[in-house]
């Protein structure tokens, strides 16, 4: 397996050495070993650890904040394989398509703007009422799509329920709210690697005490509240198709377990 000193490294990733230095320093990116006069030395793991990271400061998260976020995955008892490492990948590479698209409607929005003030009338906008909808198509689609949600969470569960559903994350930082989206991904992709376990499984159930932790950290969610969260991952299509997006039966063994979570209290 070839071996890339620090100096290597730095110049295939485009960083500096002084970072890589310090990345080693916090224990985020440690070499694989030393060389026999003691300098640093990464492979292949190395390698993806440090692409991953890169990928997450790309995303604007904190350097603490993505360190925390690998411990955790890392620790998770399903972390023990290269499969593991792969379903993450691709965890990434779905979410990092879901900011594409939603850049490439930010950039479309921009484009029209550009062009109404290079070319177009100089009508004002409060009198083109079309254009001026236009300027916040994406803010204002993404407003109306949150509120039919929180609509419909408080026709079937109850508002206080869904108040404090979502209170943990009152006060939390945009990169803060990000991990813990992160996370959550996070465990539906690890259960996706569990398809076939039964929900009452050790490996499941792990996932599942898992799964509370991140509940718990969105908003108050006491034990007792579970049965009522599991139905809600088959009975609407969003969540359902959020969780089979990882694995076609995600959603039902992320139901089937949280019941037996549940039970076991």
């Amino acid at each position: 397996m070839a071996l890339y000193s620090v100096s290597e490294l730095a110049r295939l990733a485009g960083v500096s050495v002084r970072t890589l230095h310090h990345y080693d320093e916090t224990g985020i990116l440690c070499p694989s070993g030393r060389s026999a006069g003691g300098y640093r030395l990464y492979g292949d793991k190395e390698l993806i650890r440090l692409q991953q990271i890169l990928m997450y400061r790309e995303l604007g998260l904190k350097l603490a904040d993505i360190k925390a976020l690998m411990h955790s995955s890392e620790n998770s008892p399903e972390h023990s394989s290269d499969q593991q490492m792969l379903a993450c990948l691709k965890g990434q590479y779905q979410q990092l398509g879901g900011r594409i698209a939603h850049f490439e409607k930010l950039r479309g929005m921009l484009a029209l703007t550009i062009d109404r003030l290079e070319n177009g009338p100089q009508e004002s906008w409060m009198t083109d009422k079309h254009a001026a909808t236009a300027l916040f198509s994406d803010f204002s689609d993404k407003a109306r799509s949150e509120e039919a949600l929180r609509k419909e969470a408080v026709a079937k569960w109850g508002e206080e329920a869904v108040a404090k559903g979502g209170s943990g994350r009152d006060g939390l930082t945009p990169s803060q709210k990000a991990v813990l989206d992160a996370e959550g991904e996070a465990i539906a992709r690890a259960l996706a690697g569990l398809l076939g376990e039964t929900p009452g499984s050790d490996k499941v159930q792990a996932l599942m005490q898992r799964q509370h932790r991140w509940l718990s950290a969105n908003g108050e969610c006491p034990r007792a509240r579970l049965p009522m969260l599991a139905a809600m991952y088959l009975a609407d299509d969003r969540f359902r198709q959020f969780y089979d997006r990882f694995g076609e039966g995600t959603a039902a063994l992320m139901h089937d377990g949280l019941l037996a979570y549940a039970a076991n209290d």
